[in-house]
């Protein structure tokens, strides 16, 4: 993996998991959930371990997840870090991937087999440390971090967070799974009456006041939008949750700061927008992309792919709803294809401020729920594979029930889909720099006119020879050459243009040119007079972008050359 700063770690060598969520939560809708597997078996395989360690830590009979873990589950790097050291949410963060890996796949085994006891130990190890207050019939927290910016403070808005979006889920999955029934109960009552979130009238807080010295440049009453899900678009606390967002004291903070991808959830186009690009900004300082800043590798191309995923389509709640956070301006126009939770491969696209249609491909037979783009205009569902309509409605929001296998089609009446005219988009590959309009980021090198290739990286046969330091005034004065009948030098090069560049002289002689397998020239290389350097003897412009191979064949005993080649991009 690319670093800047090479083999050395600023903090552990354990795996933080805040900095890797971002990156790893975008592959559950970019239809990678594979990747995200990989993050998740890092925390499944160590569960025995985990559960170990928190029966000698807390004497509790449950699961706690360091947010700092070595590879084989040890807590060194949380433990002995007063920032880390009393965090207990991430371990709902890991239970809920582990949920989120099942709800996107369908994969009932992996959810009884690995999520749901996972889920369940975490539970367990919350049902145990949280407290009650008999006057009040409160469950609250005594004591944790609020991550990593408030230490040992009370009613963390992380952990009352992670209770309300883990526990109701184990109560499902036990439902659905008909397992541990005697302690749903229990469960329920936590989530029943488990304290309000810290707040004021306007904001949310990220602890039961007066809040503590500040550690740490987090956003912590942030979390609740997400990662954790309370909140977001349509929510009776919508207003709140966007309140909290611009009072965060922390903007864009650090190269983790997910700024972007909670306001693409409070459906803040304007602002997930312009936020990606404040990172960038701040953080990018290589041009493939990465970061010197010492307190991460990736973290910030994270919260973008997380961001414009969360621009295009969210359905962390059940529903499906796209273009719920782009941008503003009329000039926006997006396409996309991305997957949705409950496994739906949607499609949809936006130009000049309208969504033409939804395209639903549903994996698994299961019924989703579709916000309607169009507000309450009469819309219609057609199966595209039976070839009937199954659905005619003017609801903001409709349930819909699937078929395997089958795609829909979600389109205005008045304006169906088939009103629209298609074009098949084509072009080629934009191999050169990337500049993002309004800053100073740019994606990739700039090309160099006509760059050139030393003979060096051409590929021969047995039958050539390199010289070097010959002091005539080659390209990095050096040579291939040969006097072989039939030797062959070639290179295979992508751009619509090459020039073969030798020396001529009185020793030398004819060679053959072929472009793609196809004879184009007899070169002669022999010249009477001074010898001639870095001489253009051969060239082909206008070629079709893409991949060619140019072949050069001596053909006599005299002497053929290489000295360069140069690519027109």
């Amino acid at each position: 993996m690319f670093r800047a700063t090479r083999d050395q770690t600023k903090w552990s060598n354990a795996y933080w998991f805040w900095n890797q969520r971002d990156v790893y939560n975008s592959f559950l809708a970019s239809n990678h959930v594979d990747l995200l597997a990989g993050f998740n078996r890092l925390y499944s395989r160590n569960a025995t371990a985990l559960k170990a360690y928190t029966r000698t830590r807390y004497n509790v009979d449950g699961l706690w997840v360091p947010e700092t873990m070595g590879w084989d589950g040890n807590a060194r790097g949380t433990v002995n870090s007063d920032f880390t050291n009393n965090i207990w949410s991430t371990g709902t963060e890991a239970a809920y991937n582990m949920y989120l890996q099942y709800a996107y796949t369908n994969d009932s085994a992996y959810l009884r087999d690995t999520a749901y006891p996972f889920m369940r130990d975490v539970v367990k190890f919350y049902a145990a440390k949280l407290s009650y207050d008999s006057a009040s019939g409160k469950c609250h927290v005594a004591s944790s971090h609020a991550h990593e910016t408030y230490w040992n403070v009370p009613n963390a808005i992380t952990d009352l967070a992670a209770v309300r979006t883990l526990f109701p889920l184990a109560i499902r999955a036990s439902q659905s799974l008909g397992l541990d029934a005697d302690l749903r109960p229990q469960w329920q009552r936590i989530v029943d009456n488990l304290i309000a979130y810290p707040s004021t009238t306007d904001v949310y807080l990220p602890h039961t006041p007066p809040l503590a010295q500040t550690r740490n440049g987090e956003n912590v009453a942030a979390e609740i939008i997400w990662p954790y899900d309370r909140t977001g678009i349509g929510f009776p606390d919508q207003q709140k949750a966007v309140n909290t967002f611009n009072a965060r004291p922390f903007p864009y903070g650090n190269v983790w700061a997910n700024d972007a991808v909670q306001a693409a959830r409070l459906g803040l186009g304007d602002q997930a927008y312009q936020g990606m690009k404040t990172m960038l900004r701040k953080y990018q300082t290589y041009p493939n992309g990465m970061t010197d800043n010492t307190n991460g590798v990736f973290e910030y191309l994270g919260v973008h792919l997380a961001a414009l995923n969360e621009s295009l389509l969210q359905s962390y709640n059940d529903k499906i709803r796209v273009f719920p956070a782009v941008p503003g301006d009329s000039s926006f126009t997006g396409r996309f294809t991305l997957l949705a939770k409950g496994g739906f491969t949607v499609s949809s696209e936006r130009e000049a401020g309208e969504v033409k249609y939804i395209g639903i491909k549903s994996l698994y037979g299961n019924a989703t729920r579709v916000v309607n783009p169009w507000g309450t205009q009469q819309v219609r569902v057609r199966d595209v594979t039976g070839g009937t309509s199954v659905l005619t409605t003017s609801a903001a929001e409709f349930d819909l029930p699937t078929i395997a296998g089958r795609v829909y089609v979600v389109e205005r009446t008045a304006k169906p889909l088939s009103s629209y005219t298609s074009v098949r988009l084509t072009g080629t590959a934009n191999q050169g720099e990337k500049a993002l309009s309004g800053t100073t980021s740019t994606l990739g090198m700039a090309r160099t006119p006509n760059p050139m290739l030393n003979n060096s990286q051409l590929t021969y046969d047995s039958n050539w020879h390199a010289t070097s330091g010959r002091g005539y005034g080659d390209y990095n004065d050096d040579t291939h050459h040969s006097t072989t009948v039939n030797a062959v030098a070639q290179y295979t090069f992508t751009g619509t243009g090459v020039a073969y560049i030798s020396e001529r002289n009185g020793d030398m002689g004819p060679v053959d040119v072929y472009l793609d397998g196809a004879f184009q020239a007899t070169v002669d290389l022999k010249v009477s007079g001074a010898r001639q350097v870095q001489q253009t003897v051969w060239q082909r412009s206008g070629l079709t972008q893409g991949t060619h191979t140019i072949r050069i064949v001596n053909r006599s005993t005299s002497v053929g050359m290489v000295d360069a080649l140069r690519v027109t991009p």
